[in-house]
C-alpha cells in the first residue's frame, strides 16, 4: 500500500504542474471542471509527508538511538536521497544554461556556488536562496523532519534511562511532548498565533506525526486511541476551517494507512504492477517532472503555438508525461537503485 500511495501522489503533482504549463493553451477546449481537479493536485505532497512518518517511524524501529545511531541514520538517509537529488540538480542548471544558448529570448541566470553550496546540505530556504526547482522545498522539510524524529526518540531513551523506542513511548511525559508539538503544528498550520518560523517543518509536522502515531499504533507500542484522539483533533479543526483540503487529505491518507495496518491488508492495497511501479520510481519522477516534463510543454509550445487544438493539447501533455517517466526510470535505474542497495549496507545497530 505504501510504494502504491507514493506512486499516486507522485502522479498527482506530475499532473497538477504539467497542466500549470499548459493550462493556458487549452483552456478554450479543456472541460473547467477537470481543471478544477486537477489543480488540486497539490495535495499529493501531503500524502507524501503522511506516508514519510509511517516509513521513518518504522525504520527506526525499536532501536537504541544514541549520537553514533544518529550519524549512521543521517549517512543512511543522505546516500539513499542524495544522488538523485544531485543529478536533477545537474540537469535542471544545464538545462537552464542551454535553454539560454538555444533561445535568445530566454534570460535566467544560473545558480550561484553559494546556492549549489546550500542545495547540497538542504538550507536553501532558510538560507534564503530559494529552490533551483521548486520541488525541492520538500525535501528540506523532510531531511528536518528525519533529524528532529530521531533526536526526539534519542532524548526519550536518554532520559527514560531506556534502549528501546517501544519503551520510551510508554512514558506519559513522551506521549505528552509528541502531542503538543502536533497541537501546536496544527495551530500553526491554521494560523492560530503570530509566531512565524519561516520554512521549518513545524507547521507540517502534524502529517508526520500522523503517519509515525499509525505505525507505533500498528505495531502494538501504542494503543490505536492515541491514533484516535489525534486524527479526531485535526478533523475538528479541519471542519472548523470549512473541510481545509489538505487537512482532509491528511485525515483520509492517515486513516487508510491506519486501517490497513491494523486489519494487515497493508501488503494488499494498490499491490498491482502499475501503482508499485509508479511507487518505485516516484522519488525520481517528483524530482525530475519539473525540469523533464515542463520543458517538453515549453518546447512544445513554442514551436506548435500558444494556442493547442485538442489533438495537439493531448499529444503534447501526455508526451511529457510519459517523457518524464522514461527519464526517472533510467535514473531510478542507474543512480536511484544502486544508492538504496549501497545505503542498506550501513547497519543501525
Amino acid at each position: 500500500m505504501i510504494d502504491g500511495l507514493r506512486g499516486i501522489a507522485a502522479m498527482m503533482v506530475v499532473i497538477f504542474h504539467l497542466h500549470e504549463n499548459i493550462r493556458d493553451s487549452i483552456s478554450s477546449w479543456f472541460p473547467q471542471f477537470l481543471s478544477l481537479m486537477i489543480s488540486h493536485g497539490t495535495i499529493g505532497v501531503q500524502i507524501f509527508f503522511v506516508i514519510s512518518g509511517f516509513v521513518i517511524a518504522y525504520s527506526v524501529g525499536d532501536k537504541h538511538i544514541d549520537l553514533k545511531f544518529i550519524g549512521k541514520f543521517a549517512l543512511r538517509r543522505s546516500i539513499r536521497l542524495d544522488p538523485p537529488y544531485w543529478v536533477s540538480m545537474i540537469l535542471a542548471i544545464f538545462l537552464i544554461y542551454l535553454s539560454t544558448v538555444l533561445f535568445s529570448d530566454i534570460h535566467r541566470e544560473l545558480p550561484s556556488t553559494k546556492t549549489i553550496l546550500a542545495h547540497l546540505i538542504y538550507l536553501q530556504d532558510i538560507l534564503g536562496y530559494g529552490n533551483i526547482i521548486y520541488v525541492y522545498w520538500t525535501l528540506c522539510l523532510e531531511v528536518q523532519f528525519y533529524l528532529f524524529l530521531v533526536a526526539l526518540l534519542s532524548l526519550s531513551q536518554k532520559l527514560n534511562h531506556i534502549h528501546s523506542t517501544r519503551l520510551a513511548l510508554q512514558s506519559w511525559w513522551v506521549k505528552l511532548l509528541f502531542f503538543v508539538l502536533g497541537l501546536l503544528s496544527i495551530a500553526n498550520y491554521f494560523d492560530l498565533y503570530t509566531i512565524e518560523i519561516e520554512h521549518t517543518f513545524l507547521p507540517y509536522w502534524h502529517n508526520f506525526f500522523l503517519g509515525a502515531l499509525a505505525c507505533w499504533c500498528i505495531l502494538g507500542w501504542l494503543k490505536p486511541l492515541y491514533f484516535l484522539v489525534f486524527w479526531f483533533i485535526l478533523l475538528v479543526f479541519a471542519v472548523y476551517f470549512q473541510f481545509e483540503l489538505n487537512a482532509v487529505t491528511t485525515l483520509i491518507t492517515g486513516m487508510a494507512v491506519f486501517i490497513a495496518g491494523i486489519y494487515n491488508r497493508l501488503p494488499d492495497i494498490f499491490s498491482s504492477r502499475p501503482y508499485q511501479y509508479l511507487g518505485k520510481i516516484s522519488y525520481s519522477l517528483y524530482l525530475l517532472h519539473p525540469i523533464i516534463g515542463w520543458r517538453v510543454i515549453s518546447i512544445g509550445k513554442r514551436y506548435l503555438g500558444p494556442e493547442l487544438s485538442i489533438i495537439e493539447g493531448v499529444l503534447l501533455f501526455f508526451s511529457a508525461v510519459m517523457i518524464s517517466i522514461l527519464v526517472s526510470h533510467i535514473v531510478f535505474t542507474y543512480v536511484e537503485k544502486p544508492s538504496m542497495a549501497f545505503s542498506h549496507k550501513i547497519k543501525l545497530n
